[in-house]
């Protein structure tokens, strides 16, 4: 095990960002003013949460040993789950339980004795994940919503995709044989 604490520490070490200054001229963007200002912070409804929990997939479960399946098979509509969401948006505190991960090392390839060979995955608990997924959906509708969002960006968003990045970077290559 005193093997392995070094490779780990070194690997989530170089997960950590240096310090960066940003230059006072930088051109940040400007918005013009949200037009859907309240959305973030309007309370949730169980439609909302039901559609987004009831489509997450039944991944291996963090340290609360609970799977989305029980969440939603136990709460039909998810309208307890929608009550627990609310206060802990009104209350401004996410629950430490739901910060709690745990580590599991996945095998890569090559020597299973050598600790390069793995790579660490954090599995967060349930209730956590289940409450950011629920904030991502709603916080990218609104950045849609208003337009926040670049035009090149494609990736993880609804009905875009990468497809027409991979067409220009083909594009690319072909004229650079050329």
């Amino acid at each position: 095990m005193t093997r392995w604490r070094p490779h780990v520490f070194t690997v989530l070490i170089g997960l950590i960002p240096r310090k960066q200054t940003i230059p006072d001229d930088f051109p940040f963007p400007t918005y013009p003013e949200p037009v859907a200002n309240d959305f973030l912070s309007a309370p949730f409804v169980a439609s909302e949460v039901w559609d987004k929990l009831s489509h997450l997939s039944d991944s291996s479960p963090g340290p609360d040993g609970i799977r989305y399946s029980v969440l939603n098979n136990r709460d039909l509509g998810s309208h307890l789950l929608t009550a627990v969401f609310n206060c802990v948006q009104q209350s401004i505190s996410v629950p430490q339980s739901w910060k709690n991960s745990r580590i599991v090392l996945i095998f890569n390839e090559g020597d299973p004795l050598d600790i390069s060979s793995w790579h660490p995955i954090s599995i967060l608990n349930t209730m956590g994940k289940g409450f950011s997924s629920v904030l991502a959906s709603r916080l990218s509708s609104w950045a849609t919503i208003n337009d926040r969002l670049s035009p090149f960006q494609k990736g993880f968003r609804e009905n875009e995709g990468c497809v027409e990045h991979n067409f220009l970077i083909d594009q690319v290559i072909v004229e650079a044989k050329r």
